[in-house]
């Protein structure tokens, strides 16, 4: 084999025509498996090991200590850094490039011309896409795929069997759960967290500190602005747009091109009755709670359930789904004004 090894001064060298066996690779503390393929002019540093079957493609470097699995496939131009681990039958793309420390689980593919950051970690079936950019620290769990030209952030966090989009951005210590999809061209920002089975559309846009729970659908072009919170089960159409710190609880529906004002607080509260009843409700701050089209004081509120008895009978349904979704707004509107003193 034709490659390039570092002699005593640290610096590379060109030996042509080495066999496997040669003392040149004992004195470096490189060790080839049986039935491993070289490429032309590749660069193999100290204390590297590379494993049987193993696949390198011309021009490829090899950091010291780096290790290469059972069966991988390198291919041409690759840069593999210091102590980076490739693991068996991982297949890792041309012109891609591994940083120091970073692991790549079994049986992962990594795109060509894609980057793996320092200290990162792909988990085993995991796929990463062409061009795609995985940050330092970041973490992708086993059989998650990131589309192509996509970027995951500094410290980012992508569950299991989770889907990047292509050309998504994913901003740094996001955590994204098992098995959430997030469309391409969206943008998540930094420190956001995404449930469970959740699914962002196309080009959506997700605000830093944003929280959204588990089994919501946000559609195309939608947007979360920086630190709302989304409750489970809630469905946001193309276009909406929830405002900064908005709260909206679960299994709510905000409907397409619809606009959640800042700090605005919408909760469901589910009244089973032969009708299945659903009410609508929000807070006003600093004072003021909407149920359905009624917007109205806490004291006024009050004096209503009370005292109108034409529009709130006694031991009506309308009364009973009225009062619970009186009672959670009131409660939200007590947390806000007290966060605000």
């Amino acid at each position: 084999m034709n490659i390039y090894l570092k002699n005593e001064k640290n610096e590379w060298e060109f030996f042509k025509n080495l066999e496997k066996d040669s003392k040149e690779f004992e004195k470096r503390q490189i060790k080839i498996g049986e039935f491993a393929k070289i490429g032309d002019c590749v660069e193999i540093g100290n204390s590297v090991k590379i494993g049987e079957f193993a696949k390198i493609g011309e021009f490829a470097k090899i950091g010291d200590c780096a290790k290469i699995g059972n069966s991988a496939e390198i291919g041409g131009c690759v840069k593999i850094r210091e102590f980076a681990k490739i693991g068996e039958f991982a297949k890792i793309g041309n012109s891609a490039e591994i940083g120091d420390c970073a692991e790549i689980g079994g049986c992962a593919e990594i795109g060509d011309c894609a980057e793996i950051g320092g200290c990162a970690e792909i988990g085993e079936f995991a796929k990463i896409g062409n061009s795609a950019v995985i940050g330092e620290f970041a973490k992708i769990e086993n059989s998650a795929e990131i589309g192509d030209c996509a970027k995951i952030g500094e410290f980012a966090k992508i569950g299991e069997f989770a889907e990047i989009g292509n050309s998504a951005e994913i901003g740094g210590c996001v955590k994204i759960r098992e098995f959430a999809k997030i469309g391409e061209f969206a943008k998540i920002g930094d420190c956001a967290k995404i449930g469970v089975y959740t699914e962002i559309g196309d080009s959506a846009k997700i605000g830093a500190k944003t929280y959204i729970n588990k089994y919501v659908e946000i559609g195309d072009s939608a947007v979360i602005r920086d630190s709302a919170e989304i409750g489970d089960c809630v469905i946001i159409r193309d276009c909406a747009e929830i405002g900064e710190f908005a709260k909206i609880g679960n299994f709510v529906k905000i409907r397409q091109h619809i606009k959640i004002a800042d700090y605005k607080i919408i909760t469901v509260v589910q009244y089973f009755n032969k009708n299945r009843r659903i009410y609508y409700a929000n807070i006003n701050p600093p004072d003021k709670i909407s149920l359905g089209c009624f917007s109205r004081t806490v004291q006024e509120w009050e004096e209503d359930f009370n005292n109108n008895i034409d529009e709130f009978p006694i031991g009506s349904p309308a009364l009973e789904s009225r009062k619970n979704a009186y009672q959670f707004c009131k409660k939200d509107l007590e947390i806000y004004n007290k966060e605000e003193k």
